[in-house]
């Protein structure tokens, strides 16, 4: 459905919240852990009964730091700042379109994160950085699923890509993390409006996944209220990599990090999407659990997602450092790619989309 609406605007919100009380109570515990190991060694090693007192004097710092760094996180505003203009709707699913008349491309991130990290402020946009190389980004939202949308499977959304990919003509599609999965299966049942390919930080091999496999755990989805609320997800990716998640706030409670940028990402992260539980079990169950991509297995509306099917030339865009998805994993796809160039950056997953100095927008407008 077209419409046509400008979104942009300035305001002061309030940070996406962090459960300070469970990320203290799990350092506390490894606190806990690391005292009684210390107590056992000490008794058979006295240079380690000597050591014992800095690193508990060490630990300690650091619980205070965490403490003082969650707190001042969450007492943070930040200016939401939005470009673009709302020009056509299906469902929850907003089109946003940036100014220019350069090259199409359009955006398609996660289903389970906004949009917003693609343009995060004028400093750290990656979008503002292509519309400055001539190219005209559209951003694709795809919203809170909506009652109508709880039964949708991931076939549902990628049809709606198809729709969305119709409606702009023919463009460049470019993915972000899960958002790279869904693009190339939308590139390969719809290439007639594709032009090239882009996949960002987007895993195929879910073998060393980080994430959790056990059957047990996919059981506590029956509790859960549909959709399966933000916080549930952030819990999950946070159990699963606690003590990383806690350094982060480590340093920036030791004044390691810039104020406005560590607010800005982490509000992001902080921020997600809800999920239907349908959908959310069956990625967990099939890319996680099952590993379909890498197995060829996937497929949608009855068609193997093959990227060997892929006519369109792919540039795979990979952080060496990432471990939301893994070098190895976004490297098996594309070993899996006939036409595909490689661009890679010794940076995180998030670094390389929001910090000019890895030059990905630069890449991209080489590959056009």
């Amino acid at each position: 459905m077209p419409v046509s609406r400008k979104i942009s605007s300035t305001q002061q919100l309030q940070t996406s919240q962090v459960p300070a009380v469970q990320y203290m109570m799990m350092s506390i515990l490894s606190f806990m852990s690391l005292e009684s190991v210390l107590a056992i060694l000490s008794q058979d090693s006295p240079p380690l009964k000597n050591l014992a007192p800095q690193v508990r004097k060490q630990t300690l710092d650091e619980l205070g730091a965490l403490g003082l760094g969650l707190n001042t996180y969450n007492r943070q505003t930040l200016a939401s700042s939005l470009n673009g203009e709302y020009i056509w709707q299906e469902g929850s699913s907003k089109l946003y379109e940036y100014p220019g008349r350069g090259k199409p491309m359009l955006f398609v991130p996660s289903l389970i994160n906004k949009p917003n990290i693609l343009d995060l402020s004028e400093q750290h946009s990656l979008l503002l950085r292509l519309n400055e190389l001539d190219i005209k980004p559209y951003l694709l939202d795809w919203g809170a699923p909506g009652n109508d949308e709880l039964g949708y499977s991931l076939d549902d959304y990628i049809n709606r890509l198809v729709r969305c990919m119709k409606f702009i003509g023919k463009t460049t599609l470019a993915g972000y993390c899960m958002g790279g999965q869904l693009a190339l299966a939308a590139a390969i049942l719809a290439d007639q409006y594709i032009d090239r390919l882009i996949t960002i930080a987007t895993p195929w091999d879910f073998t060393n996944s980080y994430l959790p496999k056990n059957s047990l755990w996919w059981q506590s989805f029956e509790n859960l209220p549909d959709p399966v609320p933000a916080t549930f997800i952030q819990n999950m990716f946070y159990l699963s990599d606690f003590s990383n998640i806690n350094q982060k706030f480590i340093k920036y409670g030791q004044g390691n990090f810039a104020n406005d940028e560590f607010v800005m990402i982490e509000n992001w992260v902080n921020d997600g999407v809800p999920m239907s539980k349908n959908l959310l079990r069956a990625c967990m169950e099939g890319f996680v659990k099952n590993n379909i991509l890498v197995r060829g297995q996937w497929r949608v509306n009855g068609v193997s997602i093959n990227p060997k099917m892929l006519k369109a030339p792919v540039l795979c865009a990979i952080a060496d450092n990432d471990k939301i998805a893994p070098k190895n994993s976004c490297m098996a796809l594309y070993y899996r790619l006939k036409q595909s160039r490689l661009f890679t950056c010794s940076s995180g997953h998030i670094g390389m989309i929001i910090n000019p100095k890895y030059q990905l927008a630069e890449s991209i407008a080489g590959f056009l």
